[in-house]
């Protein structure tokens, strides 16, 4: 059936929406990550932590499982399945799907308001991800009119809403939004028509499981299909998002990306069983899907930590201060990123001193050689005074800091009289 008049109005309308949302340059993500590294989860505790993870999760398992229940209610009906039976199911989806939107959204909002105290309204509508919250919520209500009664609505329905979910995730948060966007529909379309097939399989199984070698070379399929598509996106997200390597297994969300990817190996083994199964005359096939539908609901799970977390986390510029008896010591490395920092040592001595002898500052890689910092003393510009000490500021400027990831500085100070203070910190730049 085509679309009538009306309906691709409203498809055109959507669909412009989205690309005009696309072009905004103001980014909610940002303003949580650049006030706190963690979002509003580190401020809120270890109970909003673990109940924003859980609504995060239930919306992408909603989510994946209702677009993927509408890309195989045909196939169902074509296979046997009850057409009113399907509908009557796939509309319970739509209701456990529009009350998760609801939960999805009140963490967007609270993040903020727990990050930056925003107000309600800009939260809304001053962001890329509060439009999009918008356009979930209206899309969520439409669903109640819109699916089951024209396949090709159905299709546009779906990858409007992936794309409105895009936007208000990391595909937004990047410069080539023209590539990540794209990248996180086919995505997610994938994972619905795989959890989909494994929902169609199960259901089939016990209403035509006697026509079993009909369906499942038609799962099977989709299946592989959807395994291609998930790799190559899931490869050009990696790119995108992480800089290097050092990423992938230096940060919370590169770690929580192999997590997924030993999850998604998981299922594929099942998979392999399940396959196995259906071709041994469906011998233990029904558990098999159920355990691989099982597997793939960890997938979401690992998904819904991934989309706490920012692949590229925005450290501080380092200051570290370290008081003692006879010596104060503080070093600061500014922007704290790879490339060209600038590296401020201040050194409080007791006021009868005339200065240190030496200061020496290194920064170490691992198991790397040390990386000597070339400091030469300043005038004080602004003085933080001790009773009974005066202040003597070492700065430098370079790139030794050329790699992400975990760092070693050490700072050594040698007196007037010729005793030596050393300092050691580890830090991370990203």
């Amino acid at each position: 059936m085509r679309l009538k008049g009306s309906g691709r109005l409203v498809a055109a309308l959507a669909m412009v929406t989205l690309w005009l949302l696309m072009g905004t340059e103001v980014n909610a993500m940002a303003a949580i990550h650049d006030h706190h590294p963690g979002g509003a989860l580190q401020e809120a505790g270890m109970s909003w932590v673990v109940f924003s993870y859980i609504l995060k999760v239930i919306y992408y398992l909603t989510f994946t499982t209702l677009a993927g229940w509408v890309l195989w209610s045909e196939a169902m009906v074509r296979f046997g399945a009850q057409e009113t039976r399907v509908r009557d199911i796939g509309a319970l989806f739509v209701r456990l799907y529009f009350l998760a939107c609801l939960g999805y959204a009140f963490v967007y909002l609270y993040d903020l308001q727990l990050s930056v105290n925003m107000d309600f309204l800009k939260a809304l509508f001053g962001y890329v991800q509060g439009w999009s919250y918008i356009a979930l919520g209206a899309f969520a209500l439409g669903s109640v009119f819109v699916l089951f009664r024209n396949r090709t609505l159905d299709l546009v329905w779906i990858v409007l809403l992936a794309a409105a979910t895009g936007l208000g995730g990391h595909s937004s948060s990047y410069p080539m939004r023209w590539l990540t966007l794209p990248s996180y529909v086919i995505h997610w379309i994938a994972v619905s028509v795989w959890l989909g097939g494994i929902l169609f399989a199960v259901y089939m199984l016990r209403k035509a499981g006697d026509r079993r070698q009909a369906w499942l070379p038609v799962v099977s399929r989709a299946a592989t299909g959807s395994v291609i598509a998930l790799a190559v996106t899931g490869t050009v997200d990696a790119v995108v998002y992480l800089p290097s390597i050092e990423y992938v297994y230096g940060t919370p969300w590169g770690r929580w990306l192999l997590i997924k990817l030993g999850a998604v190996a998981l299922v594929l083994i099942i998979g392999f069983f399940v396959r196995r199964a259906w071709k041994k005359r469906g011998a233990g096939l029904g558990r098999l899907l159920k355990l691989e539908l099982g597997a793939l609901a960890l997938v979401l799970l690992v998904v819904g930590a991934m989309t706490s977390q920012h692949p590229t986390p925005h450290e501080k510029p380092l200051d570290w201060h370290v008081m003692g008896a006879d010596i104060h010591m503080t070093l600061q490395i500014t922007p704290n990123q790879p490339g060209i920092n600038s590296f401020v040592v201040k050194v409080w001595l007791p006021e009868e001193q005339s200065g240190p002898q030496s200061v020496a500052l290194t920064l170490q890689r691992g198991d790397g050689p040390p990386r000597p910092v070339a400091l030469a003393p300043v005038e004080n510009e602004y003085t933080l005074s001790f009773p009974g000490f005066i202040e003597h500021r070492f700065r430098g400027q370079g790139a030794q800091l050329d790699r992400p990831g975990a760092w070693t500085a050490r700072v050594i100070v040698t007196d007037e009289h010729g005793k030596v203070t050393e300092y050691e910190r580890e830090f991370e730049a990203w």
